[in-house]
């Protein structure tokens, strides 16, 4: 069942349409990537399913219903959204900035309550961030910081939660560590999660479905390891690839070098191998 839908989705900036006609409908209950190449439009969606920037045409569906029916305050206490360099005071604690991810579920007058409290801090405990609840977050690792800011995410006590590339200017292993907390909050709550990601093996590795976005439209939408192909990547990306399989018979793309087949008046090529 799907619980986010685009509907021939068109966002234009300035004269030009960054998204095309996207219609697409992601799984509930999963974890869903994004990718394709810079400027496709990838970020440009994600904004667009939180209600972050205005459509020229089309509508998003949160649960059947138009997000534009929606006030931004009622979608954040079911939606809620991580941005690609998330800002805040260079002198706020890790727990006051998981705090404020409670704002939604309360008037603008009224102060946190104990069950603010108590989400809190089950936020902290779930990324494993009790440990550094009153380190001021500018002292914190890249890794660590991501961390936070999933735990501020968290303590809207989402449906979905949306992220905008979260292993950017990571180091591989942080890469893999905010990766798995994202797998296992898939996996023990049911939330669904919806990443932009550039590194192809991590988006079939951890992602069940996948969106391949080019030029602004949509190339494939599908479960990833059916959906993510060397003949996709060909296409897209402009790569070719090897394709190998993981102990869990998962794909793993071994790149061979840039595609000799993309030349300019060539016609599009099978995306299925």
């Amino acid at each position: 069942m799907g619980i986010l839908a685009a509907d021939a989705v068109t966002v234009r900036l300035g004269a030009k349409n960054i998204l095309k006609q996207v219609s697409v409908t992601l799984p509930a209950g999963k974890v869903t990537a994004i990718i394709g190449p810079n400027g496709s439009g990838k970020s440009t969606l994600l904004k667009a399913f939180s209600k972050n920037l205005p459509l020229a045409q089309g509508a998003i569906y949160f649960k059947g219903r138009d997000i534009a029916a929606l006030s931004h305050s009622e979608l954040a206490r079911s939606l809620a959204i991580l941005p690609q360099s998330p800002q805040s005071p260079p002198d706020i604690t890790v727990r006051d900035l998981v705090e404020h991810g409670r704002f939604p579920h309360r008037r603008w007058w009224q102060g946190g309550s104990a069950e603010d409290r108590a989400v809190v801090e089950q936020s902290l405990a779930e990324t494993g961030m009790i440990m550094f609840a009153d380190r001021l977050l500018s002292t914190l690792s890249g890794g660590e910081r991501q961390r936070a800011w999933i735990a501020m995410a968290l303590a809207q006590r989402p449906e979905v939660l949306l992220l905008d590339e979260p292993t950017t200017y990571l180091d591989i292993c942080h890469q893999i560590e905010v990766l798995e907390l994202v797998s296992g909050l898939n996996q023990n709550s049911a939330m669904t999660v919806v990443m932009v990601l550039h590194d192809i093996n991590q988006a079939v590795r951890y992602a069940d479905f996948a969106v391949v976005l080019q030029e602004g439209q949509i190339l494939s939408a599908g479960p990833a390891s059916a959906t993510v192909t060397a003949g996709v990547l060909r296409e897209v990306f402009r790569v070719e690839a090897e394709v190998l399989r993981d102990t869990g018979r998962r794909p793993l793309f071994v790149m061979q070098g840039v595609s000799k087949q993309k030349e300019a008046g060539e016609s599009k090529v099978d995306t299925t191998t």
